[in-house]
């Protein structure tokens, strides 16, 4: 984590962090792929579509998110402080703002914002 002052923090992952994490963009994927392509009725993801956004939301917060907050609330961050995520490679396409377990998610502690990036004219 880096922060506006200070020395940034250093979270560690798990040995298995990669694969765990592109395990997760995979089913992700493919959960998009075969709402878009399959998708009945037209214009709604469906019940599977939704299991599976509520399964990665879960690995998320497994993976990644908990430490993150965790590190955040020993940081002294105050509940309800803007985060900015800043994934890349293969984690860019993974929802982090969505994350949660049970009744903890994300968006109860605090605001998830992603940079963007301005295209050129």
């Amino acid at each position: 984590m880096v922060f506006a002052e200070g020395p940034p923090i250093l979270i560690h992952l798990d040995k298995t962090f990669r694969e765990d994490a592109d395990a997760v963009r995979t089913m992700y994927l493919d959960a998009l792929w075969e709402a878009r392509v399959f998708r009945s009725p037209p214009g709604s993801f469906g019940k599977s579509f939704g299991k599976t956004l509520e399964t990665v939301a879960i690995e998320l917060w497994d993976l990644i998110v908990a430490r993150v907050v965790e590190a955040l609330a020993a940081a002294k961050v105050a509940k309800g402080s803007r985060i900015w995520w800043c994934p890349t490679s293969f984690l860019t396409i993974l929802p982090f703002h969505a994350a949660g377990r049970g009744r903890k998610f994300l968006v109860d502690f605090y605001i998830s914002s992603y940079p963007h990036s301005e295209s050129p004219h």
